[in-house]
């Protein structure tokens, strides 16, 4: 059955936390995702007002978005716009540019090699993030190089860097 072998599609237009989200992607066969000998490709686009998240990449385990291994970049004009979507509030009114090689194992992420600007500051470097319980924070490794940070910048209105 061709259908078996074909490439899938995808689009979702929906919302998340009161924001409109359209995600949309292509991957490998429905067949490929079934053959646990194989990693299962694909490229998803996830747009709001907000921010554009992309991943280009397999997944070892493509029901649990698990075993992840490709590329990732994620831009937003404002990052408390763009955590909002996601329920977190952080006073954060300033963009953000990332890319780099992200990989996930069970509750740890991490960007590997990664290139960006925050508030006009560019840096170097790998993050980490290991999901805490439900209702726990979560941990948060950041080892990043800055030509020069503008502290100022980044801090909340009122504070002192």
């Amino acid at each position: 059955m061709l259908f078996r072998s074909a490439p899938a599609t995808l689009r979702i237009d929906g919302g998340f936390n009161d924001t409109p989200v359209i995600l949309t992607g292509t991957t490998d066969s429905f067949a490929q995702m079934r053959d646990p000998a194989q990693r299962f490709g694909v490229a998803l686009d996830l747009r709001s007002p907000a921010a554009m998240i992309g991943f280009r990449g397999s997944l070892g385990e493509p029901v649990d978005f698990d075993d992840v291994d490709g590329r990732l970049q994620v831009a937003t004009a404002a990052v408390q716009t763009m955590l909002s979507v996601f329920g977190a509030s952080l006073p954060a009114n300033y963009p953000l540019r990332i890319g780099g090689r992200l990989s996930r194992r069970g509750d740890a992420w991490r960007i590997h090699g990664g290139e960006g600007e925050v508030a006009g500051s560019k840096f170097a470097g790998d993050i980490g993030i290991v999901e805490g319980g439900r209702g726990a924070a979560d941990d948060v490794e950041l080892d990043l190089d800055f030509v020069r940070l503008d502290l100022s910048a980044i801090m909340p209105e009122g504070s002192q860097p």
